[in-house]
């Protein structure tokens, strides 16, 4: 794996928090323009490897860097699944819950093979997406509490944890995230 001088977005994303004054609900100091431009280009990586048949599973803010001139870039595809008939090994194909429980689609939670594909990395990627327009996560709590409200809860609107947020911002991240896959 090639090395990358960048910062990875867990980071970021930490460090908006740490810098703010405000409470964690209005912590976030990443401008709408930086999240969409990001969200837009991890979308574009993922779409490409959705055509190749490559579903990521585990896409959280560890697992995407940015490089020095503000790029983002996915890693570790370590739990990545083949939507293809295949025999390449390398790629995980248990249907045993696999992630990182705060960004699971609701398909994984559940282990429904069949259900999980390029729409579950869009799921995450609402998560993520989530996570940067908030400074926080949509479900919290022990993994258990999270696995039930990904199943049965809608998260709270962005804009109620990020006032003034665009309508258009708020809606896509929450269709993205919807519980039907459709």
């Amino acid at each position: 794996m090639a090395w990358i001088a960048g910062v990875v977005m867990s980071q970021v994303i930490a460090e908006a928090r740490v810098d703010n004054p405000e409470p964690p609900h209005d912590s976030t100091q990443l401008g709408e323009n930086p999240i969409v431009r990001w969200v837009r280009k991890l979308a574009s990586a993922f779409e490409a490897a959705h055509r190749n048949g490559i579903v990521h599973r585990d896409i959280k803010p560890a697992n995407v860097m940015g490089d020095p001139q503000g790029e983002p870039i996915v890693m570790d595809f370590g739990l990545a699944m083949s939507t293809q008939p295949s025999t390449d090994v390398r790629l995980t194909r248990t249907g045993m819950q696999l992630g990182s429980p705060v960004y699971m689609s609701p398909e994984q939670v559940d282990g429904d093979m069949r259900r999980i594909g390029p729409r579950s990395d869009i799921y995450s990627l609402g998560v993520l997406f989530y996570e940067l327009l908030t400074g926080t996560v949509p479900f919290d709590g022990s993994v258990a509490s999270v696995f039930v409200k990904i199943i049965t809860h809608e998260p709270v609107p962005p804009s109620e944890l990020r006032p003034g947020l665009s309508g258009e911002l708020e809606s896509l991240c929450l269709r993205m995230m919807s519980k039907r896959s459709e």
